[in-house]
């Protein structure tokens, strides 16, 4: 079951404030995770971002939806417990009031108060992480204060000490910060839509691009022409296309009484209808013959060897499966439900990629070749499937056709092959490696794509950095001058 989180804008401001100033590495994370939730990213993208698991994730979120941010914050701390926890507070009073000047005379008063020994490393962590003095803080801030409690020949090692620490947070800062941004770009990435990338329009259904709000509603368009169109009527077809005609007159009563007269124009109302049987089967019959020996001969027809369908329905066969996009199991059901011609999936198969283009591969080849001697051409390509195999389908497209190309490969061989690297038109294309490849080596005049980088500059309006968002709305502003 999905589970339902609400961030209110204040939520959100604790836990962008939370991700990167509690103390607790584990509270950031929960954070992080809760933050990026919030943005709509995907689990296993922030599972990856997070460096956790799914599960884990969703253990996050249950505590969230239980006791919001602040149950975020709970840890719990398991380890064993110092026995000088029992006298904190009288500890924590007497250095307040007689500060020690090293940790020897730390650990020699300790000993003496509580009747306890420990190591001076286990006294100095003790003062750091529980005492504070003079509203220092706990933890490493007595150190700051204690290094002026000490000798001239101490006090250099725990400058020392102070430094590196300095350092080692000045770096851990640096990296907070460089993760801060490729944070904010991958949030970027991850809310790209059609209007902002190359993506498909159809991933605009998981990932819709804002609905900008409209006062009031669009009226709703009158039937027919809307104003300024012209009025469009269907035409009807000549002379050659009418199989039957009819004449229709006016009783010849109604015309004595209203004193009518023949004008010799008609009315045209065409009615079209399929014929009962649409198809038009011949039966060739080959008589067979016996000889003396019992051997049986028939007719030796050639024309008969080919195909079963006559030019006209290959002819539709291969539309329905190219231009009309069918498979081959509408391809199947239409001529048996539609002309009553029941064929199968494998013969149909068998004709589309053996004769019917077999038949086209003369004109294919001419405009194969008619390619490089166009002055201006533009391309894409697209990747599909064969028997599991990747491949490449490209369009190459001029003036007056469109060449398309299956190629097992995606590099700039295929523009190589197609138009040559003596092209001396212009290309429209688009930013792909490949492209630009070619078009650099054999100084090809290239256009690229338009649409391309105008979607590559909507996306940098959604830039953390302001100069960057600045300056694509500029470019933006100026856009309708050169497209």
């Amino acid at each position: 079951m999905t589970m339902q989180l609400e961030f209110t804008p204040e939520i959100l401001k604790e836990l962008n404030y939370e991700r990167y100033r509690h103390p607790l590495p584990l509270v950031q994370r929960r954070m992080e995770a809760l933050w990026l939730k919030s943005h709509g990213l995907p689990h296993g993208q922030i599972a990856q971002l997070v460096n956790s698991t799914e599960n884990t994730l969703r253990d996050y979120f249950q505590l969230y939806v239980d006791g919001g941010v602040e149950r975020l914050k709970e840890v719990a701390i398991q380890g064993p417990t110092s026995a000088l926890q029992e006298h904190y507070a009288s500890l924590e009073a007497y250095f307040r009031a007689h500060p020690p000047a090293t940790i020897k005379e730390a650990q020699n008063k300790i000993e003496a108060l509580t009747g306890i020994k420990r190591s001076e490393t286990q006294v100095r962590e003790y003062l750091k992480k529980n005492v504070t003095v003079h509203g220092f803080g706990t933890g490493r801030a007595f150190s700051y204060w204690f290094c002026y409690s000490l000798p001239m020949d101490g006090r250099a090692k725990v400058i020392e000490e102070l430094r590196a620490l300095i350092a080692e947070q000045a770096a851990q800062l640096e990296q907070q910060a460089a993760r801060i941004v490729e944070l904010e770009l991958a949030l970027a990435q991850a809310k790209k839509n059609s209007a902002t990338s190359s993506k498909p329009p159809s991933s605009d259904l998981t990932n819709p691009r804002p609905k900008h709000q409209r006062p009031g509603r669009r009226p709703k368009p009158r039937r027919g022409a809307q104003p300024g169109h012209q009025r469009q009527v269907r035409e009807l077809g000549g002379p050659e296309r009418v199989d039957a005609m009819i004449d229709y007159e006016i009783a010849e009563a109604d015309r004595r009484r209203l004193h009518l007269t023949p004008t010799g124009a008609f009315d045209i109302i065409q009615h079209i209808e399929l014929p009962e049987t649409p198809v038009h089967v011949t039966a060739h019959r080959l008589t067979v013959y016996c000889s003396p020996d019992g051997d049986t001969y028939i007719p030796d027809v050639p024309e008969l060897q080919g195909p079963i369908f006559g030019p006209r329905l290959l002819a539709t066969i291969g539309w329905l499966k190219s231009v009309g996009h069918l498979s081959y199991s509408t391809v199947e059901a239409w001529l048996e439900d539609v002309l009553q011609v029941p064929v199968s999936r494998g013969y149909l198969a068998k004709l589309c990629t053996g004769t019917i283009s077999a038949s086209l591969a003369n004109a294919y080849e001419e405009l194969t070749a008619a390619i490089p001697q166009q002055d201006q051409l533009g391309s894409d390509e697209t990747s599909l499937k064969d028997n599991g195999k990747k491949h490449w389908i490209w369009c190459i497209t001029a003036a007056t056709f469109s060449v398309f190309h299956i190629a097992a490969t995606r590099s700039r061989e295929v523009w190589e092959k197609l138009i040559g690297p003596d092209f001396a038109g212009y290309l429209n294309l688009d930013y792909f490696s490949a492209n630009r490849s070619f078009a650099w080596t054999f100084w090809i005049k290239a256009q690229y794509c338009w649409a391309h980088l105008i979607r590559d500059i909507r996306f940098l309006q959604t830039h953390p950095d302001p100069q960057t968002q600045a300056w694509a709305e500029r470019l933006l502003r100026v856009q309708p001058r050169y497209v």
